[in-house]
Formats: C-alpha cells, sequence, structure tokens
C-alpha cells in the first residue's frame, strides 16, 4: 500500500538534485571518504585477497581502462579529488537522470485490500512530479564533538599472556576481563567482540519481544545527543563501527576500528552504555518495517519451509 509513496520520495530526491545540486559539505564528505578508501587499500596492498585481484583483472579485460595497484590508485585519488568542483558533479547528475535513460519497475503481494497501482497512476505520478518546485536540501551537520567527558582510568590489576596461543590478558579493578591477541591477517583493522552473560532468557514473556528487538532499535536510533544521520556525518572518514547485540543468553558489542580510530570505538562503546538514544522518529520507522514485513511472511514461502522441529523440517 506504499508503492505511490516510496516512488514519490525517490523522484521529488531526484528533482531536487536537478533543481539545486549537491551542497559543499556534502561533496567533502565524499571525497573524505574515497580518500580515506583509497588509503586503506593501500595499506593493505600486501593482504588484498585473490578474489580481488581476479575481479579487477576481468574489470580490465571485458572493459578496459588503466590497471592499476593500490598505490597508484591512492596517489592518483590524493592527487585529483582536489580538484573536482561541485558544478561538475551537479552536471553530472543532469545527465545521468533523464526522461529518456528510465525504467520503472514495480513488483508486490498480490492483495484485495491493497491493489498495485496501473501503468496509467505511475506514470502520472512521475509526471506529477517531474519539475514540480521542491525546496533546496539543507545539510544539517553539527559542530559537536563525540566525546567530550574527562573519565577517570580503571587500573589493571592482573596481566598475564598464553604462551601457547600469545593470547594477552588483563583483568580490571572494575571485573571487566580483557583479551587481546594481535595477528597480522590485516594492516588496518582492529577487531573487537564484547560480551556478558544475560540477553533475553533473563525477561519475563511480556517483555520477551522488547528484550529481543532494543538493540535493533537502539543500533537505529543514533547515539547521545546525535541521530543516525548526524552520528554517521559526524564519522566521516573514520573506519570504525559499533553495534549493540542482545541474545538469548548474553549481550554485548561487535565492532571494529582502523588502529587511527581505535579511541573512538572505545568512545562509542561508553556512550551505548551511558547515553543511548531514545529517538521516537527511528523507533516509529523500525516498527512500520516489522510490521509490513510480519503482514507479508504468508505470501513467502521460504518462511514456512524454515520452520523445523528438532532436526526435522516441515518441508
Amino acid at each position: 500500500g506504499g508503492v505511490e509513496q516510496g516512488l514519490k520520495a525517490v523522484l521529488e530526491e531526484n528533482e531536487r538534485v536537478l533543481q539545486h545540486g549537491f551542497t559543499e559539505t556534502e561533496l567533502e564528505r565524499s571525497k573524505t571518504e574515497i580518500l580515506k578508501a583509497a588509503e586503506r587499500l593501500a595499506r593493505e596492498r600486501d593482504k588484498q585477497e585473490s578474489g580481488d585481484l581476479a575481479s579487477d583483472l576481468v574489470s580490465y579485460f571485458t572493459d578496459g581502462g588503466p590497471l592499476l595497484s593500490a598505490e597508484q590508485y591512492y596517489r592518483l585519488v590524493k592527487e585529483l579529488m582536489p580538484e573536482i568542483p561541485l558544478t561538475d558533479v551537479d552536471a553530472l547528475a543532469k545527465k545521468w537522470i533523464t526522461k529518456d535513460n528510465r525504467i520503472l519497475v514495480v513488483t508486490g503481494p498480490q492483495k484485495e485490500d491493497a491493489p498495485l497501482p496501473t501503468e496509467l497512476e505511475l506514470l502520472s505520478l512521475v509526471d506529477q512530479v517531474s519539475n514540480a518546485p521542491v525546496d533546496a536540501y539543507v545539510d544539517e551537520v553539527t559542530e559537536a564533538p563525540l566525546f567530550s567527558e574527562d573519565l577517570v582510568p580503571v587500573p589493571i590489576v592482573e596481566k598475564k599472556t598464553d604462551d601457547a596461543t600469545g593470547v594477552m590478558e588483563w583483568t580490571l579493578a572494575n571485573g571487566i576481563r580483557v583479551f587481546a591477541k594481535p595477528t597480522t591477517y590485516k594492516n588496518d583493522e582492529i577487531l573487537m567482540s564484547a560480551y556478558s552473560d544475560g540477553g533475553t532468557s533473563l525477561y519475563d514473556d511480556k517483555k520477551f519481544l522488547q528484550a529481543r528487538f532494543a538493540s535493533s532499535i537502539i543500533n537505529q536510533s543514533g547515539l547521545g545527543a546525535f541521530t543516525e544521520v548526524q552520528l554517521e556525518k559526524l564519522l566521516t572518514g573514520k573506519r570504525v563501527s559499533v553495534v549493540p547485540t542482545i541474545g538469548s543468553q548474553s549481550e554485548g558489542f561487535s565492532g571494529s576500528a582502523s588502529p587511527e580510530d581505535l579511541e573512538t570505538m572505545f568512545q562509542l562503546i561508553y556512550l551505548y552504555f551511558k547515553d543511548p538514544r531514545k529517538d521516537e522518529e527511528a523507533f516509529a520507522s523500525y516498527v512500520s518495517k516489522q510490521k509490513a514485513f510480519i503482514e507479508n511472511l504468508d505470501a513467502n514461502p521460504n518462511f514456512f519451509c524454515s520452520l523445523s522441529y528438532g532436526t526435522r523440517s516441515i518441508c
């Protein structure tokens, strides 16, 4: 029941780009992300996977163009990226978004109470939105720092190292146990996982669903004073990720960071503990998407075939 609404939103954003273009702050964030990605490739040049190398060779054979090493690509990005003006990007969008290169495909469940729009209704919507005036996009960027607290360090009360595996173990005064193992698999990546016993098994049936979906909702709600979009903008150029999780018997975090962004990763973990964001708009969006997903399960045979009892599947 939301085809027209979704299509209208996409078409209006196209019109916004055509009429007003992008903003300088959007362009600068994109440049930063591209430059950082190229830098990471250069750092990992001796750890590049064979599948990626094979893909580059296939693209070179089928599409032509230069076959660059990671170092060459990084040097070119550093040299050429600052010279790309906003006017060139806006002009490129006008070449891509035209009436002559557009295909509209709609798929969905056949429901009598929510019929799919007809071809004429869709074409009418396209004509309605085309060239209709839209407001320019306002790129709201916050200048507030992600983290500004002065924390008291927690002392390490015990240190151990397992000689067989090289795993180091540190016990903190607050009871947290930290295990660390240096590896040479990647040059620019630190992986993290954290957990404590508990999870949804501690909640009664009435609160089970709340506990089950809490981490997914929080993960889409931003953090502290920042919405999800604001947080994404704030972390531009950083290679860092922290995801809260609640399982059946434990809760915790998973995450990763480049060595230079390790402190940011720990700041995010701390903020998820102390200042998770309750975003009503994000919550309403999550509930709406879950409702649509559940309502359409009856039309998905894979859902029924995935039900099993012990080692037996009902299919």
